[in-house]
């Protein structure tokens, strides 16, 4: 059986869980072909501790599209690999100190915790065509946590 092996990858650092140390973001494609392939999403602090982790399948990141040949697929998924952590990915503050609570995909607490820091930077990408997750790191449990989700 063939080894998987990582096709293709972006990083970039970018200040998160602490203002005076960048944190380093990772996402990954395995596997042994891109359209089945397996996505890792990573956020490792500046010494090293790993506050957050997602594996989801490759072909998610086609949802927003249709009609595509298999090597249009293919492209698209590298693009959006590619592009995972543009500058507008990235917002601050993470909520607005006007928005409201919407508990269809995401915990009061964690919310709650995100909202009242004004310095939480947020970052969100878009996993599927209906799923835009927006995350931040909650200095309660000393991780990222999702603050916001959609359809």
């Amino acid at each position: 059986m063939a080894a998987h092996r990582i096709i293709f990858s972006n990083a970039c650092l970018h200040s998160f869980s602490d203002p005076g140390a960048p944190d380093s973001f990772h996402v990954q494609l395995t596997g042994l072909t891109i359209r089945g392939g397996q996505v890792t999403v990573d956020i490792v602090t500046a010494d090293g501790r790993n506050i957050y982790h997602e594996k989801f399948a490759a072909h998610e990141l086609l949802s927003d599209v249709e009609h595509l040949t298999p090597k249009q697929e293919e492209d698209h998924i590298r693009q959006r690999i590619a592009h995972f952590f543009d500058k507008d990915a990235f917002e601050m503050p993470a909520l607005g100190q006007n928005e409201v609570f919407d508990g269809d995909y995401v915990n009061k607490d964690d919310w709650e915790d995100i909202h009242s820091n004004r310095s939480a930077i947020g970052f969100h990408f878009l996993r599927g065509s209906e799923y835009d997750l927006f995350i931040a790191y909650s200095r309660k449990k000393r991780k990222a946590v999702p603050y916001s989700a959609c359809c």
